[in-house]
């Protein structure tokens, strides 16, 4: 039931890296793009602040490797409903 991931963009690629945490989300939102990040600060912009976001996806980084971070990733996207916009810990 997910969806196909047809393009990963990166803050790089975009050419927002080095952008404040805000600016990225609400960039990720205007392109209805999910976010994938380690960094909790945009847990407090979302949850705590309340910004607009179209699906968040935490991930801790903790002695884990990254292909195993990209598998869970993508296992999730693999389940996630396209019209779901919440944040997913992983």
């Amino acid at each position: 039931m997910g969806f196909a991931v047809v393009a990963v963009y990166t803050a790089r690629d975009e050419g927002t890296l080095g952008d404040p945490d805000r600016d990225q989300l609400r960039y990720a939102a205007q392109n209805n793009w999910i976010l994938v990040t380690f960094d909790d600060n945009f847990l407090s912009l979302v949850e705590g602040e309340g910004l607009d976001q179209t699906g968040l996806i935490y991930v801790q980084q903790a002695n884990r490797k990254i292909g195993d971070v990209v598998k869970a990733v993508d296992g999730h996207l693999e389940d996630r409903n396209p019209r779901d916009s919440s944040i997913e810990y992983l």
